[in-house]
């Protein structure tokens, strides 16, 4: 009681909203949220902090109907993007817009770690070019850490892309 009468009144409520938002953030924490680095929109399309997959490139938001994606504003190659569901190994659809760079990896991890901050047991996967190879790898490393079985069936998602290349060219 001797402390609550220290304390000044008009005090009181922030220490209590301080008390209740340390508590919701314990609850809401989960091992897999630790794993991946959030950075926000604004950090990933403002000016360079100095990490070296900032210094190439800059993002611009792409929105097409459900689909949305970034776009790297540098001369390079096009590859389309596809988000994947790590529990199942699914596809769950394309993210829109291709991005192009020649800063081939430090481009793909960009969009890998924003959309990947958001939902936490998903992957960005390209469909070709050099993570055909590598993309595998980083899906059993990131399930691994997930604590999801490692196995993977690299030929399904690439059918299941075909699919969805299909469908896109009907509409």
């Amino acid at each position: 009681m001797l402390l609550l009468r220290a304390i000044p009144v008009f005090l009181v409520p922030i220490f209590a909203s301080m008390i209740i938002l340390a508590g919701c953030r314990l609850n809401s924490a989960r091992p897999e949220e630790e794993l991946i680095l959030a950075e926000s929109f604004d950090e990933m399309c403002g000016p360079s902090p100095g990490a070296s997959f900032f210094s190439t490139s800059k993002f611009i938001p792409i929105s097409k109907g459900k689909n949305y994606g970034w776009k790297a504003e540098f001369v390079g190659r096009n590859s389309p993007l596809y988000l994947m569901n790590l529990r199942t190994g699914d596809i769950i659809r394309r993210i829109g817009g291709d991005w192009v760079g020649e800063n081939h990896i430090d481009s793909f991890l960009q969009l890998h770690r924003l959309f990947c901050s958001k939902h936490p047991f998903t992957m960005v996967i390209e469909r070709g070019g050099a993570f055909v190879g590598i993309g595998v790898r980083m899906v059993e490393v990131r399930r691994e850490m997930l604590g999801i079985p490692v196995s993977i069936k690299p030929v399904a998602y690439e059918v299941q892309v075909e699919m969805i290349r299909k469908e896109e060219k009907k509409k």
